[in-house]
């Protein structure tokens, strides 16, 4: 659950090592959300979720992003990102 990586890294570890995968690129899409408005049905599919979803989401992100910049050996946050994907 959110703001969790630990079943992420298992899998991830799991493809790495088992699979001999170091050397390979390995892309994590992450769709982002928005919080639902009054009135709105929530429609998790196309990212429409309970607001209270939203911050422990921004917490997932923001490990996930430690995550990466670890594994890259890199402290820039911006270097992880794409730019079409900054935009959103």
């Amino acid at each position: 659950s959110h703001p969790s990586t630990e079943m992420l890294e298992l899998v991830l570890t799991s493809y790495v090592t088992g699979a001999a995968l170091e050397n390979c690129p390995k892309i994590i899409v992450s769709d982002g959300a928005i919080g639902r408005e009054e009135g709105q049905k929530e429609r998790q599919k196309q990212g429409r979720v309970p607001k209270e979803w939203l911050q422990p989401y921004e917490k997932f992100r923001d490990a996930l992003d430690t995550l990466i910049e670890e594994a890259n050996g890199n402290n820039d946050k911006d270097d992880n990102v794409d730019d079409e994907a900054k935009e959103e």
